[in-house]
């Protein structure tokens, strides 16, 4: 896990920006930087991240996984529920198109047991 990473990635999901992230930290848009490349950090400095970011990166370290946020869970939800429509429009056309032909294979079932 690359912590600097993720603290990025954060950022960007909430559309802050490194002067912004310096600011609210009382630091330089450099350091920001810095940290965007560092696979560690202090804890003091890792609190007043994790605050002004709204997230918990101490949990990255626990043993139990990070609670997913109710949107992201929502967001899964309906990719696969679009999947799922999108597979089933495809069973409904190929059932019509089998419907609309149908009748003529019928016939010809009929007459070929005969």
């Amino acid at each position: 896990m690359h912590l600097g990473e993720k603290i990025k990635q954060r950022a960007r999901e909430i559309r802050l920006g490194p002067t912004q992230l310096g600011e609210q930290i009382n630091t330089s848009k450099q350091n920001i930087y810095g940290i965007f490349k560092r696979q560690s950090l202090d804890t003091e400095l890792l609190l007043r991240l994790s605050q002004a970011l709204d997230y918990d990166f101490f949990a990255l370290y626990s043993r139990k996984p990070a609670k997913e946020s109710k949107a992201e869970k929502l967001k899964e939800e309906i990719s696969q529920l679009k999947a799922e429509v999108a597979y089933l429009r495809k069973i409904n056309d190929l059932q019509a198109r089998l419907l609309k032909g149908e009748g003529k294979e019928l016939r010809v079932a009929e007459y070929s047991t005969r």
